[in-house]
This record gives C-alpha cells, structure tokens and sequence, in this order.
C-alpha cells in the first residue's frame, strides 16, 4: 500500500523520463516515458519491476506522450501533444 517502495530500474532506460505508473496490484504495473520520437515509451512489469518488457514505442518523431490511463491490465490510452 506504499509503505515501503523499492527502487526497480529498467536497464538501459537511465536517459529516459518516466512520468506515469499505472499499478494493478503488487506484480503487474505499466510505466511510461515522456520525450519526442521513440524515447516515449511504455514498459510492463509482471514480477513486481524485477523484469520488464518494452510494450509500446512511438514511431512518430513529433509525438510527446503526456500521459497514460487503463481500464485493465488489457485495455488503456495513451495521450500525446497534439502533432500538426
């Protein structure tokens, strides 16, 4: 419930702003990363950050993703400033 927190890094993302966690219990969660291009990004956990897999890159070079919400550990949007 947030008593404790551990620090549960995603190797080869040290350069990257991560911006929302969207948790589904104590195992599975969803980051994302905030930048231009493909340094927007979403990753998935499903051992509690002890592994993760990249889930979601931008391809559009003038997308910024803003932010993320789920309905389920299945379904979610992802927002980004508006390009063009």
């Amino acid at each position: 419930g947030g008593r404790t927190w551990k620090r549960r890094p995603i190797p080869g993302t040290e350069a990257l702003d991560f911006r929302d966690v969207d948790a589904f219990s104590d195992s599975l969660a969803y980051v994302l990363a905030i930048r231009r291009g493909e340094a927007s990004r979403i990753y998935k956990t499903a051992d509690g950050g002890l592994s993760w897999v990249l889930q979601h890159t931008n391809r559009e070079p003038k997308a910024f993703f803003d932010a993320m919400a789920f309905w389920s550990p299945e379904r979610g949007i992802v927002v980004s400033d508006a390009v063009d």
